[in-house]
């Protein structure tokens, strides 16, 4: 058997753009971003290989299928390919047949297929392996009565196997087969539905405690044999609880089904168009139906498998196109049906027609397989491809110098991003930051929690910041050291004592208090005194210009003084010291917070400027203002802010209470 690796890069994301492609429902849909891991076939010159179903236990890739040599009948297969390289390192074939469906129970594997003895009488097969690809047991199912009995899906359900397919009957038609075996392969029991109708069975899932096996009926007593998705319902003992089936007037049915919160059940519709569409529908007990979807318009499309990672629905299966060929189908949904991805691939192989059979997803990877078929539809080659779903992670610290890591890669930075997939990481951030005044301990997270290192799972594009709470550091004499004393020492008398004496009047002035006026002979003249004004500086991004000065004129009709750059910085003024002048002489300062000021440098130099007054000498309060939805600088993360998003004068209010 040639195996190979398939050339998947940039093209295997090309898209079938056409009129009518776009107006039918499936389009291109990127999500974070999907990149292609690897992808390998598997060949024979002159034979047929399958491949119909995957799934992942610990080091391996497990796929299913058959295949053959030359005019040789078909034999089951069982392959295992390396999750890092995408190569095989297991093959193994067995009896005559083919294998449909694999799952496992996270130590052993399990499939059903069918074998075949001859084209009329085949068996229904399960077997049991173990990682290494030894078959640990094999059960075959037969009416001996019964034709053609295949095995379509099965599902681990603690310590039990549950099977379905279906069997032809040459008078009775064709019925839908149920088989529970234990771990050891014993067959707890054998069920069959049926009666006049042909009743298939596709899809198995336990779920809140009782068998759902999904698939078709088709009706037989009407002259058009109108075919519709039915549903089985059983208690674990075999007991049918209840039944129903969905559909139109066109043939309908499902194929498989996976349960999560709910049954999520896929496969495909008939429009009234005559066009067959792909569909899923969310269900839960008591048939009752959150949503259902469909995908394909004017191309007959259906859904061969599901599986459930990460609050994502995969779906695979099939598209025909306007040039008579076949190419593969990749849906991702949300769980409330919101279409998150969807890929139609044109070019998997060279073969004309192909289509996804299988799919797993876990760890943040999703496993297709594929068979592809020439123009007589006979399989020629089984692909598997592997993708990946990278999330950007972002993650907003209180410092340029803070640091944080992803598994163990680590990036500096006030705000930093990792790429990382849907499996489990571990995000770790600085858990001390000291300077000479503060030192900050990190406390939470914003989601509330509160674990450095946490290990979390990225399922979206995600923010997070690191909340952390500040404690003055009171320094000793002796620590600071001479020169560093003296600079201090410097700093003081220049701050203080030389300080101009109309800026000192100034800010007396506007503080209030008790002031002795002279006059020029040294004799008092009056002695007065003057009730005490709150002065307020307000940091804000110009794109809130026409806000900032509504907000202005309102504060200052109340009684507050207002410090506002376009006011106080005048032609020739230095920028910096005048807004560090402005923020010493006020009593609080409001940072307004918007989706614009927390991305502006300026606004984020004023506020860090204000935290170290508050810090230092509780001179300066820093007052949050809450103009929209936005991220909220971590320093301030836990301060209560007046809230303008929806009603200003609301906001005010809180405002002008603090000043009362």
């Amino acid at each position: 058997m040639k195996t190979t690796k398939l050339k998947l890069g940039v093209w295997l994301f090309e898209v079938l753009v056409v009129f009518g492609f776009m107006a039918s429902g499936l389009s291109f849909v990127l999500p974070e971003r999907t990149t292609v891991l690897w992808a390998w076939s598997a060949r024979v010159e002159g034979g047929r290989v399958s491949f119909n179903d995957v799934t992942r236990l610990s080091d391996g890739i497990y796929v299913v299928g058959g295949a053959s040599v030359g005019t040789q009948p078909t034999k089951w297969g069982f392959w295992k390919v390396d999750p890092e390289t995408g190569e095989s390192v297991l093959q193994k074939n067995g009896e005559e047949g083919e294998l449909t469906r694999i799952t496992t129970d996270g130590s052993r594997l399990y499939a059903t297929g069918y074998l075949t003895g001859n084209q009329s009488s085949f068996k229904l097969l399960t077997l049991a392996f173990d990682p290494q690809g030894n078959v640990l047991w094999e059960k075959v199912w037969e009416e001996s009565d019964m034709g053609l009995q295949r095995g379509t899906g099965l599902t681990c359900f603690g310590n039990y196997l549950y099977v379905v397919g279906y069997g032809t009957w040459q008078e009775k038609g064709t019925e839908a087969i149920v088989l529970k075996y234990d771990k050891a392969g014993d067959l707890v029991w054998a069920k069959a539905a049926g009666g006049g109708n042909d009743y298939v069975a596709r899809g198995v899932a336990v779920f809140e405690n009782k068998v759902y096996v999904v698939g078709s009926v088709t009706n037989n007593s009407s002259p058009q044999r109108n075919t519709d998705g039915y549903v089985l319902v059983m208690s674990q003992d075999g007991e049918q609880i209840d039944h129903f089936a969905w559909g139109g007037p066109g043939d309908d049915w499902f194929n498989d089904v996976v349960a999560d919160d709910a049954l999520y059940l896929v496969g495909q519709v008939t429009a009234e168009s005559g066009d067959v569409q792909l569909v899923a529908v969310r269900m839960h007990v008591g048939h009752e139906v959150d949503w259902y979807k469909t995908f394909g318009g004017s191309w007959n499309t259906t859904a061969y498998s599901a599986d459930i990672h990460n609050g994502r629905l995969h779906i695979v299966g099939k598209t025909w196109a306007f040039d008579n060929a076949t190419y593969p189908v990749y849906l991702q949904l949300a769980l409330n049906g919101t279409q998150v991805f969807n890929s139609v691939i044109p070019h998997l192989t060279d073969d004309p027609h192909s289509w996804f059979c299988g799919v797993h997803s876990e760890e943040g990877k999703t496993y297709l397989v594929a068979t592809s078929f020439d123009r007589y539809l006979e399989p020629v080659r089984g692909s598997l491809v592997a993708y990946e779903t990278l999330y950007n992670l972002t993650v907003c610290l209180p410092a340029s110098d803070c640091w944080a890591s992803v598994n163990g890669s680590k990036k500096t930075g006030s705000s930093v991003r990792f790429e990382v997939s849907g499996d489990n990481c571990t995000l770790e951030v600085d858990p001390k930051i000291e300077n000479l005044w503060t030192t900050q301990t990190f406390s939470k997270w914003n989601d509330g929690n509160t674990n450095n290192p946490r290990v979390l799972e990225v399922a979206e594009d995600t923010v997070l910041t690191a909340i952390y709470s500040a404690e003055p550091n009171w320094v000793p004499i002796g620590a600071v050291g001479g020169s560093a004393l003296v600079l201090l020492v410097a700093w003081y008398v220049l701050r203080v004592f030389l300080k101009p004496k109309t800026e000192t009047r100034a800010k007396s002035a506007r503080r209030g208090g008790s002031m002795t006026w002279k006059n020029n002979d040294s004799k008092s003249v009056a002695e007065q005194t003057t009730k005490a004004k709150p002065h307020a500086f307000i940091c804000y991004s110009h794109q809130d210009a026409s806000f900032v000065d509504e907000l202005a004129r309102d504060l200052s009709s109340k009684g507050v003084g207002i410090w506002l750059d376009k006011r106080e910085i005048m032609v020739g003024d230095s920028i910096t010291g005048r807004i560090s002048e402005g923020i010493g002489q006020n009593d609080y300062l409001i940072i307004v917070l918007s989706k614009a000021s927390v991305g502006s440098e300026w606004v984020q130099r004023e506020l860090n400027a204000a935290l170290m007054k508050e810090l230092q000498k509780r001179s300066v309060v820093v007052l949050p203002l809450l103009l929209e939805d936005c991220q909220i600088p971590p320093l301030i993360a836990d301060k209560k802010y007046a809230d303008f998003r929806r009603d200003h004068s609301v906001g005010l209010a809180e405002l002008l209470a603090r000043f009362d």
